[in-house]
């Protein structure tokens, strides 16, 4: 075991153990080179030489890193330390996980239960299409967190034992696929086919996992007990799960239908696909897949709410631009970009509203023509903040994809680069280019992260530095970055000397 203050790979310090399993060791790390607070999973030393274990450790990475969802804990990194132990690093989340929910819940609310259901499938249908099975689903593997104003934010985690399709075919004994030969997953949540030996071939043995759980949520026990394997096998082989009424609990019927349908022996009576089962769950409080789908990134909507709870605590006012009708300070190309998301995302009773409040020359140019090279004044942003405020929910997540349109409907050459890095380079450029007022810099950079200042901004706004914070954003995944991260962690407009970005990508 890692003590704490220990450094992994030379760049995350361990501040806390979180727990042990039979894999590994999972951390609380800080990545000291940009700051952002990380989980790293360390598999255990004994099994650093063990073939089976080592293949499971990179399945896990592989297949959760290959797939992106905002209910599913994203993989940030993979090495191996100086003395041949792997690790795995994840994003860390605060919470508890459903286990720890159910022992001292033992039952939840329909609607509460559906809700959290609901999450997991909505991850399992993006899973389920790029042709990976979890194959070990389970409340331990479901974490609860309070994000984006919910307390139940869904993460699935442990890809451990997840199998590409095309893998699973190739698979002739179940002992190369877990240590030590144990049965693939968690007995309690296991399907029949798999403990028949038949590893599972498509997406409905997760669905079955979620059947299981679903079950448990409303009824408070699992449908399948026992305290001897064999006969916790044998009962998940031959018996019908009792009905919801034989333990005192009442739900509507068609939702206990859909928990039946789940728990059919044969996968062909089961849902087909994650996204059908979610559908039939929506009456009773799941959300629709359409709006469970992954917004651009939760971290990046998560930090635009710290903004405005900072903003809060300061108990100041953005400061306003200029109000000299004809104060310069806007690029063309960005007054562009605000009116083509404010015309995809607003109806037109809601411009017109928000239009008749504006300068007039805000007015007059949004029905008119523009210049993309000319430059507007700074009144757009009261415009953008009002629409957001008013028909938005207040986050301004409305200026960040001003931004993001701002950089993808730019200028290639000034907007694009081959590599993250080079883009990130360019970022003074960008922001003269965009914005007429301050002096921008790097102020340092390293492989994969960098930090970018704006100093002498006499007329700062908070407006101004979320939508840049977009363009950031959208210029590294225009040049190959993945996984990015992009975050604004010092404002003039709340106190602080300068404005500082930071962020962090991979590679494509």
């Amino acid at each position: 075991m890692s003590s704490i203050g220990s450094m992994i790979a030379g760049k995350y310090r361990i501040t806390r153990h979180l727990g042990s399993g039979g894999m590994g060791s999972v951390y609380k790390a800080e990545n000291v080179q940009i700051g952002r607070t990380v989980a790293v999973k360390v598999l255990h030393p004994h099994l650093a030489d063990d073939e089976p274990s080592l293949a499971r450790f990179h399945r896990e990475a592989k297949t959760a890193a290959s797939v992106a969802h905002r209910n599913l804990v994203e993989i940030l990194d993979l090495g191996v330390e100086s003395n041949g132990t792997p690790y795995l690093v994840m994003e860390y989340v605060r919470g508890r996980s459903l286990a720890e929910v159910l022992a001292f819940e033992q039952r939840l609310e329909p609607s509460r239960a559906c809700a959290i259901v609901g999450q997991v499938l909505a991850a399992l249908a993006v899973v389920h299409a790029q042709g990976i099975i979890h194959r070990d689903l389970k409340p331990e593997n479901v974490l609860l967190a309070h994000r984006e104003g919910r307390a139940d934010f869904v993460k699935v985690l442990d890809f451990g034992v997840a199998a590409l399709r095309d893998d699973v075919e190739q698979v002739r004994d179940t002992r190369d696929l877990t240590p030590s030969g144990r049965v693939m997953g968690s007995p309690h949540y296991t399907c029949p086919e798999a403990l028949r030996g038949r590893v599972g071939r498509d997406a409905r043995v997760d669905l079955w996992s979620v059947g299981v759980m679903l079950y448990q949520m409303l009824v408070g026990v699992r449908p399948f007990a026992a305290t001897q394997l064999d006969i916790l096998c044998r009962s998940i082989l031959d018996d019908e799960p009792a009905p919801f009424a034989a333990h005192g609990v009442s739900v509507p019927p068609d939702l206990e239908a859909v928990v039946t349908k789940a728990l059919r022996k044969d996968p062909n009576a089961r849902w087909q696909d994650a996204g059908a089962m979610l559908a039939a769950l929506v009456p009773f409080g799941a959300e629709p897949l359409a709006a469970s789908m992954p917004e651009t990134t939760d971290t990046f909507t998560f930090d635009l709410r710290s903004l405005r709870e900072r903003e809060l605590v300061a108990q100041r006012e953005v400061k306003s631009a200029p109000q000299t009708v004809g104060a310069e300070g806007l690029s063309g190309r960005f007054t562009l970009a605000a009116r083509t998301v404010i015309r995809a995302r607003h109806q037109p009773d809601a411009i017109n509203q928000a239009l008749g409040a504006s300068k007039p020359e805000v007015h007059a140019r949004f029905v008119g023509s523009m210049e993309p090279e000319g430059w507007y004044s700074d009144a757009w942003f009261d415009l953008l903040e009002r629409l957001d405020v008013r028909y938005g929910r207040g986050d301004r997540k409305l200026l960040a994809e001003v931004g993001r349109v701002a950089a993808r409907d730019g200028d290639p050459a000034l907007f694009r680069a081959p590599l993250p890095d080079l883009a990130f380079a360019k970022l003074p450029t960008i922001w003269s280019a965009l914005f007429r007022t301050g002096r921008p810099s790097v102020e340092s950079t390293g492989r994969a992260h960098g930090r970018f200042r704006v100093d002498a901004q006499p007329d700062a706004r908070l407006a101004r530095s979320i939508a840049f914070i977009g363009v950031l954003e959208e210029c590294l995944r225009l040049s190959a970055g993945v996984r990015v991260d992009a975050r604004l962690v010092k404002s003039v407009v709340l106190g602080d000397a300068f404005d500082r970005y930071e962020a962090s990508w991979s590679y494509g």
